[in-house]
């Protein structure tokens, strides 16, 4: 039987999926991104390490996770990273 790995799950607070700290967003901006389950750019990008502007590239591309966009603000929705990295898992040859 295998586990399902444990992916970005919204209560994580530590680990390589987690959230950057906000260091420019004001605590009112960073409630809202919490009660909506979104992540900024910055965010995504630490979480799976790339440059904020491989996001942009990707978005331009149609690629990459789901993007959600208030004015000129690009938001990710965690729900669709999930499903995201979900599509892009790429199964191990574990046959002994």
């Amino acid at each position: 039987m295998t586990e399902t790995p444990h992916i970005l799950q919204s209560d994580d607070t530590e680990g390589p999926l987690a959230p950057a700290a906000p260091s420019d967003e004001s605590g009112r901006s960073r409630q809202l991104l919490d009660r909506f389950d979104l992540l900024t750019p910055a965010d995504l990008a630490a979480m799976i390490g790339v440059d904020t502007r491989t996001l942009a590239v990707w978005r331009a591309q149609k690629r990459g996770p789901d993007a959600v966009r208030a004015g000129r603000t690009i938001l990710y929705r965690r729900k669709d990273v999930e499903e995201w990295l979900a599509l892009n898992v790429v199964p191990m040859d574990r046959a002994a």
